[in-house]
């Protein structure tokens, strides 16, 4: 598959949306605990997204899982002060 090298650049950018794992102790419970694993990138063309994973989940008996993608509405200034979950496991 060829790149077009003149679209790929070195330029940093935030992600367009922010990629969660939901995990629930069973699939009817109302609540999970939500963990940020990566983010996605909308491609120029509108026909999808890049996603880079910070992290793949492993399954784990009796959790259950979701994954779900929210507009990253994340102000620059507190971009640092994200940190990660532990899940309980």
């Amino acid at each position: 598959m060829a790149v077009n090298t003149a679209e790929v650049t070195n330029e940093s950018r935030r992600p367009d949306m922010i990629l969660y794992l939901i995990v629930k102790d069973s699939p009817s419970a109302t609540k999970g605990r939500w963990i940020r694993i990566g983010g996605a990138w909308g491609h120029k063309d509108g026909g999808g997204f890049g996603i880079n994973f910070d992290l793949l989940p492993i399954r784990m008996p009796g959790k259950h899982y979701t994954f779900t993608m929210r507009v990253n509405e994340v102000d620059e200034s507190e971009q640092g002060e994200q940190t990660m979950e532990d899940p309980d496991f």
